[in-house]
């Protein structure tokens, strides 16, 4: 389950399972308005967004946060 990280707001990591929790996360966000979409946005480009970070950092088992600041947790 996509969860936000205690020690780091914005940042979240979901075991390293796959990305579907994000899409949704994200989705569910624009729909509440909580994310606004800039005038040439579109969902499809959060989504994008989304597989690209996660194609840079497929294959985490721990918070890349904690791993930057403290080394593999």
């Amino acid at each position: 389950m996509l969860e936000e990280r205690e020690n780091h707001p914005g940042t979240f990591f979901d075991g390293g399972d796959d990305v579907e929790g994000a899409y949704r996360l994200v989705n569910q966000r624009v729909t509440s308005g909580e994310i606004k979409l800039g005038k040439d946005q579109s969902r499809t480009d959060l989504t994008d967004l989304i597989m690209a970070v996660y194609d840079d950092n497929s294959g985490l088992t721990s918070c890349a946060e904690c791993g930057e600041n403290f080394g593999p947790s």
